[in-house]
């Protein structure tokens, strides 16, 4: 693997578990503020699609890892997770405020769009590899800035 590859796999690790620390935030806060609890989805589903999608086989997270991670986030306090979830947005290279709540149905429409235009990249037989990287690279800017 080349440094670039490395860090595309790494930035993409960073993300998936800023997202599940993000689901494991809100839920927390959810169920301080007595309000029905969410049926876990939208972060969850862009967590595995992310995982399948951008990384190769070999460097994926196993379900196993998923559930762990998940398991072991929900048992955190609110202030952990804030702080955490922080520290892997930003790792991630993505812009968000110290305990924002991220998981509106704007950003699930955002998300649900994002990943029918990088299937469609992906699944592209026009294209080689690197063009698709690029296209992808491309779509990830647009999107999370």
């Amino acid at each position: 693997m080349i440094r670039e590859d490395i860090g595309t796999v790494q930035k993409a690790k960073q993300l998936i578990t800023a997202v599940l620390l993000q689901e494991a935030l809100e839920m927390r806060r959810n169920r301080v503020k007595g309000e029905p609890e969410q049926v876990p989805g939208t972060p969850l589903m862009f967590a595995i699609w992310l995982n399948r999608s951008a990384l190769n086989k070999r460097m994926r997270f196993t379900d196993d890892e998923m559930i762990d991670m998940r398991m072991r986030f929900r048992g955190l306090s609110i202030r952990e997770l804030e702080k955490l979830a922080f520290r892997m947005w930003k790792a991630s290279g993505v812009s968000v405020k110290r305990g924002a709540f991220i998981w509106s149905n704007n950003v699930a429409a955002s998300i649900m769009q994002f990943s029918a235009n990088a299937t469609v990249i992906i699944a592209s037989k026009d294209q080689t590899d690197g063009q698709k990287n690029e296209a992808l690279s491309l779509l990830i800017r647009r999107m999370f800035g």
